[in-house]
């Protein structure tokens, strides 16, 4: 008779008291993970307690930041809306009718730049001559509403027919903001 045939392709060892240890030491690491894990919720569940009731006490506060902020938006409007008042109040038909009365056939203005806050005027302007963009300047200076006329810069344009020059000037603006 034939007896049974076993065969065991894994061999069976006896355990040994160092994978014991070993088991032991992963499940008191495990225990104290699981400690640490519970201390460190709880701390982080009271700060969120400690945040939550900080959070109900700033929308007032925020109330208030905004109102600042709100009366500061309005401020700058109305600092905004005053300059543009200043600009729109100032003597401008006085000041194109002395540039109209001063005008010729000899000179053309090409722009006119005011800086109402610093009270000055720059103009370009192109003459046919040199003898006419200094009557020009002349005239400009014995003007009422402007003083302290200075020649910026000139440039003949050779390429052009009659060769005209090309000038900048700057002007103080007398404004008197008394009479608008």
């Amino acid at each position: 008779m034939m007896l049974p045939l076993r065969i065991d392709f894994v061999e069976r060892r006896a355990t040994s008291p160092a994978g014991w240890m070993l088991l032991l030491a992963g499940v008191v690491a495990a225990l104290v993970f699981a400690a640490s894990y519970r201390e460190i919720d709880g701390r982080i569940a009271a700060r969120e307690a400690v945040l939550l009731d900080i959070e109900r006490t700033l929308p007032r506060a925020g109330v208030r930041s905004s109102d600042a902020q709100e009366g500061r938006t309005q401020q700058a409007s109305l600092a905004a809306a005053r300059r543009i008042e200043d600009r729109l109040n100032l003597p401008w038909s006085a000041l194109f009718g002395t540039l109209e009365s001063l005008a010729n056939e000899e000179v053309a203005l090409l722009s006119l730049v005011p800086d109402p806050r610093r009270q000055q005027l720059r103009l370009s302007a192109e003459a046919r001559t040199l003898d006419a963009m200094l009557a020009f300047h002349r005239r400009l200076e014995g003007s009422a509403e402007l003083a302290d006329v200075a020649l910026v810069s000139h440039e003949i344009i050779e390429n052009a027919p009659g060769r005209p020059v090309r000038f900048d000037l700057i002007a103080r603006w007398s404004v008197d903001r008394a009479h608008p």
